[in-house]
C-alpha cells in the first residue's frame, strides 16, 4: 500500500510540475521541452526557449539574457567578411529580461528588463559591494561583488548565475 501512496504522489508531482512549470514563463509561446544533460545531475527535462533557468521546470519565471545581431566590424569600424566573400555578423548581448507571473496580470508578462549599460553604470555604481539593479512586482534582479547575478521571487526562489557578458 505505502509503495502505490508514493508512487502516486510521485506521479501527481511530476505531472504538476510539468503542467505548472510549462506553462510559467515561455517569452516564445512555446512549450517545448527537451532532454539535457548535466555533470553530476544526468539527463533532465529542460525548456527549449534559451532562459537561463532552462533546466527549473517548477521556476516561477523565465530569465533571458538578450542578444542582437549586428554586423561584425573592425577597431575601424570597417565591416569584416566571410570566406564566402558575405557579411559577418556577430551576436551581441543587450540585457536581461525577466517573464513570468505579475500580480494584475492573467497571463505570463514581462516582469522587468535592464540593458547591459544600465547593468555596467550599476555594477561599477556599487564600488565593489553587493547591488540591487532592478525590483518589480515582488521580483528583485542583483549582483553580488563575488561575481554572481541573482534573481529572486516573490515566492521564495532565487536562481543565481555567473554573466560575465553582461558586464562586457
Amino acid at each position: 500500500m505505502f509503495k502505490k501512496a508514493a508512487f502516486v504522489t510521485t506521479l501527481a508531482v511530476v505531472m504538476t510540475s510539468a503542467i505548472f512549470g510549462a506553462s510559467v514563463a515561455l517569452a516564445d509561446g512555446g512549450d517545448s521541452l527537451i532532454p539535457v544533460y548535466t555533470e553530476g545531475n544526468g539527463w533532465a527535462d529542460c525548456f527549449a526557449d534559451g532562459r537561463l533557468n532552462s533546466c527549473d521546470l517548477l521556476a516561477p519565471l523565465g530569465i533571458y539574457v538578450t542578444r542582437e545581431t549586428t554586423l561584425d566590424v573592425d577597431a575601424n569600424g570597417v565591416p569584416a567578411w566571410n570566406d564566402d566573400g558575405t557579411p559577418a555578423y556577430k551576436d551581441v548581448v543587450t540585457g536581461i529580461e525577466l517573464w513570468g507571473a505579475a500580480s494584475g496580470y492573467a497571463n505570463e508578462t514581462k516582469i522587468l528588463s535592464m540593458s547591459v549599460e544600465d547593468i555596467q553604470a550599476a555594477v561599477a555604481a556599487g564600488n565593489g559591494a553587493d547591488v540591487i539593479l532592478a525590483k518589480n512586482d515582488g521580483y528583485t534582479f542583483g549582483y553580488s561583488a563575488s561575481g554572481y547575478f541573482w534573481v529572486t521571487a516573490p515566492d521564495g526562489y532565487s536562481f543565481v548565475w555567473e554573466g560575465a557578458d553582461l558586464l562586457g
